[in-house]
């Protein structure tokens, strides 16, 4: 047997051991009251049938109804059923730009911390369809492949860091060739590149690589990260130097990002500290049609707690409506 909310379980022991106090401290209070009421003869007078029997089995039938409302709340579950569904959406690359200008702090604290909170961000909007994760610097690589599972996606967001890249540098052109290889060969789809970057590029076939996704049918959505007047890197709490030992000052390029996101019918947007920049970008990204997926097929538990309600009711029921004198039968008491 399965429970579907099994974290309840700790609450459900509180409430049904705070319950059970309750009945067995009034059956304790109420048993001193009638006690002494009997001591004194008044009880034979004012409740001649009173039975303690049924009183005790109207607490007992109170708790045991009790007790399987908390199951049912609990959930049980057993026994399998194998659930498909169709899934629609489109698939969705997020590339995101983790080179030495990302440690810029033109963005508090980073420009990259700044971007993983963005990516985050469209992971959650973008629920529903396939999402998969590039990192990129002098080279581009597979962080997530496309996957449907959104928690896995965002983990990745986690390990996501400019020391870890071992070529540094910017490609971007590289980046746009690596999503069209992992986007779904021959898959009908519509299909989006989501560039995060403040657009400082080393590489000579960028739009080469645009037009190559543009006959591919690939969107790309720029955002752009950083300012155009630049600010200093700081790596390892220094300042980087040139090998001039000047200061290297990094600054948000838009115009590769607009023209790459122009010639494959996308949209840039520079994102700020209000998350209502990222509307645009959500919102054109979510409006491509939307095709078959696959089918998510799923073994899932079968929810019993019918099983369980149903003799709730009944036992609170009979606590309710019976009463604290003996039962006649046959005009006896």
């Amino acid at each position: 047997m399965n429970f579907a909310h099994s974290d309840y379980f700790a609450v459900l022991f509180i409430s049904l051991f705070a319950a059970a106090c309750l009945i067995v401290g009034g059956l304790i209070i109420k048993k001193k009251k009638i006690d002494k009421l009997a001591s004194s003869g008044i009880m034979g007078k004012i409740a001649p049938d009173f039975s303690r029997k049924m009183q005790t089995l109207r607490a007992v039938c109170l708790f045991l109804g009790l007790i399987f409302l908390a199951l049912s709340i609990a959930g049980p579950q057993w026994g399998r059923k194998v659930a498909e569904e169709t899934l629609k959406g489109i698939e969705v690359i997020i590339a995101l730009d983790c080179s030495q200008s990302m440690a810029a702090q033109d963005y508090k604290p980073s420009r990259l911390d700044f971007s993983k909170a963005v990516a985050i961000k469209l992971i959650d909007a973008l629920k529903g369809n396939k999402i998969g994760i590039i990192a990129y610097a002098g080279e581009a690589y597979l962080e997530c492949p496309l996957t449907t599972d959104f928690d896995a996606a965002k983990l990745f967001m986690d390990y996501a860091d400019y020391s870890i890249m071992p070529i540094q540098g910017t490609d971007i052109g590289k980046t746009i060739n690596l999503a069209l290889s992992i986007f779904t060969p021959g898959d009908s789809s519509s299909k989006a590149l989501i560039l995060i970057s403040d657009g400082e590029n080393f590489s000579s076939d960028v739009i080469k690589a645009a037009e190559l996704a543009r006959k591919q049918g690939v969107s790309i959505y720029a955002i752009g990260i950083g300012s155009p007047e630049g600010s200093t890197l700081i790596i390892d709490g220094k300042e980087k130097k040139d090998r001039n030992g000047n200061t290297v000052v990094s600054r948000l390029d838009e115009n590769l990002l607009k023209q790459i996101s122009s010639l494959t019918e996308g949209t840039y947007i520079h994102a700020d500290y209000e998350s209502a920049t990222l509307e645009k970008t959500i919102s054109a990204v979510l409006s491509l049609e939307k095709k078959d997926l696959g089918v998510k097929s799923e073994n899932l538990y079968i929810n019993r707690f019918q099983y369980t309600l149903f003799p709730a009711f009944v036992f609170l029921f009979i606590s309710f409506a019976m009463g604290e004198r003996r039962i006649l039968i046959y005009g006896k008491k």
